[in-house]
């Protein structure tokens, strides 16, 4: 099984990428348009905290 993990090792790469670049672009897009709608607000302010969970995981379980 792990032979074949190795292989996806660029998969999951990909993956912390694009989720940061989202977190990125999320936050960016906040900031510039503000908070009109408190429930939406709160929800990707959520969003971005299990957004950055899962990196903080991947990374300390698995390195880079």
């Amino acid at each position: 099984m792990m032979a074949s993990m190795a292989g996806m090792l660029w998969l999951r790469r990909l993956m912390i990428v694009a989720t940061i670049l989202a977190l990125g672009f999320t936050v960016h897009y906040m900031y510039q348009h503000g908070f009109r709608n408190r429930w939406l607000g709160g929800l990707n302010i959520l969003s971005a905290v299990i957004s950055i969970g899962f990196v903080y995981y991947s990374l300390d379980s698995f390195g880079w």
